[in-house]
């Protein structure tokens, strides 16, 4: 994996994991799996389980495998991940290496209160144009719209997504960052499904962006991702 991988051990040195603290707990992770929703304490370990916020890409084969498909919601997530480059830069690189490898990557960015803060809106902005200058393709959504949608899935979580077609993760940010995978066919087409739905309600990222609703200096934010997409394909080893 060469450089990707370097900066991917170094960065799960840097941030602290609570998830590594309480995970064996089992009367406590019994409680989290019941958070999501009573169904998963009814699995096997081997069908759900929990997993690390920060390092749960570390399982290679779940980027090189299966359909090669991604469908994404981001939501909740400008300062705890988009606004940190030992994070992003290293899951960007992933995923440009999974869509050289012909995977293909659906992802929706969900618009909360980044509205009212300078800070996150360039947080917010700057990860959009990013990931659009890389040819992902992002859509834009409103969270009244993933609030609607997201009954649908049965799970109380923050945001959703699934690897090919083979696995399906939920996240909830608060009290910690926490992720619940599964590959109960069931959740993988609920995702599918209301990913699907979503991505109607959605506007693509080159027309929201013509709108700039933030009012902030679009050539700094063009000039910044540009600067971090070059970075990024040297960790991913792409050219």
């Amino acid at each position: 994996m060469g450089l990707i991988k370097d900066i991917y051990d170094i960065s799960k040195d840097i941030f602290h994991d609570p998830l590594k603290e309480w995970s064996k707990d089992k009367k406590l992770k019994n409680n989290v799996l019941k958070s999501f929703s009573p169904d998963f304490l009814k699995h096997d370990k081997s069908v759900t389980d929990i997993a690390s916020y920060y390092l749960w890409n570390d399982e290679r084969s779940r980027w090189d495998t299966g359909t090669g498909r991604l469908l994404a919601v981001s939501h909740k997530e400008t300062e705890a991940f988009w606004g940190v480059p030992e994070r992003y830069s290293v899951y960007e690189g992933f995923m440009l290496r999974f869509v050289k490898n012909g995977g293909e990557i659906s992802r929706i960015f969900i618009l909360n209160w980044e509205i009212f803060d300078p800070v996150k809106q360039y947080i917010f902005l700057k990860a959009t144009y990013r990931q659009h200058l890389f040819g992902f393709n992002p859509f834009i959504a409103s969270f009244f719209d993933l609030d609607f949608i997201k009954k649908e899935l049965e799970v109380e979580c923050d945001m959703f997504f699934s690897i090919n077609d083979n696995m399906a993760y939920f996240l909830q940010m608060n009290p910690i960052p926490v992720i619940l995978y599964t590959v109960d066919e069931k959740y993988i087409k609920k995702i599918s499904k209301c990913h699907f739905e979503l991505k109607k309600r959605a506007m693509r990222f080159e027309d929201w962006y013509k709108r700039n609703p933030f009012q902030v200096d679009l050539n700094k934010i063009q000039k910044d991702a540009e600067k971090e997409c070059n970075l990024i394909y040297e960790i991913a080893g792409i050219k």
